[in-house]
């Protein structure tokens, strides 16, 4: 899973209709290697899904090789549930899978540890991107999750561009370490991909303002070479401190 440490880079979430893939993945693996952008995997979530997981993974493999990371809508269940779907999900030929953190240290042991055995990438969901998320959430679950998911050697959390904050103090718990944070809520949902790197991300996904764009790979072309902007800026700022 050597391409799951690959630090910074951008994720195109696939959230459409399967007759769209084509005209948004084609020539996306061209774009990563001659555009040199830092396109890391492309995110599968419940809306495709829905298509049929196995029919959707095999049509995209027609059009690109790059990782495919599925977010059963924040894979949320009981630990037996979870060892289950992840060696179901692993037959399938997935690289990485995400799960919701507040389901709770239980369910997220049993998730990294399913994951690790089956060869593929782990994220958990420390936090999410829209208003009102972590109304009934206490505040300090998101570092507790960070926590645990680095003590248990996962591949990464997710931590929204929306709280550039949140992603702040994430950071801060995993400093040192391979994990890495993915950041969605770019765009639509009002966050900065800059601020976010700038913050601690290491992931960018990007969902509607890629899938929605009158040039998609125009989009991306130039969302990645901001990521890698701003991430030399971050990592010239810490060596300068």
């Amino acid at each position: 899973m050597a391409w799951s440490f690959v630090k910074p880079g951008l994720i195109p979430s696939l959230d459409i209709p399967l007759d769209q893939l084509a005209f948004l993945l084609s020539d996306l693996d061209e774009i990563k290697i001659k555009e040199r952008n830092p396109i890391y995997a492309l995110k599968v979530g419940a809306l495709l899904e829905m298509e049929g997981l196995k029919h959707v993974i095999s049509t995209i493999r027609q059009y690109s090789q790059l990782p495919i990371i599925i977010d059963h809508q924040k894979l949320a269940d009981i630990p037996s549930i979870i060892i289950k779907f992840v060696e179901k999900i692993a037959t399938y030929e997935c690289d990485g899978v995400i799960l919701l953190g507040y389901v709770g240290p239980t369910s997220i042991t049993t998730f990294i540890e399913s994951c690790q055995a089956q060869g593929i990438a782990s994220y958990i969901v420390a936090e999410m991107s829209h208003e009102g998320a972590s109304a009934y959430i206490k505040e300090e679950a998101s570092l507790k999750i960070a926590k645990l998911a680095l003590d248990l050697k996962a591949t990464g959390i997710v931590c929204p561009a929306t709280k550039p904050k949140s992603i702040q103090k994430c950071a801060e718990v995993i400093k040192g370490s391979q994990l890495g944070i993915m950041s969605p809520g770019h765009g639509p949902q009002g966050g900065g991909a800059d601020s976010a790197v700038l913050a601690g991300a290491d992931w960018i996904v990007i969902g509607r303002s890629f899938y929605t764009s009158s040039s998609p790979k125009k989009t991306l072309i130039n969302l990645g070479e901001l990521i890698i902007n701003k991430w030399t800026e971050k990592k010239l700022g810490e060596i300068n401190d």
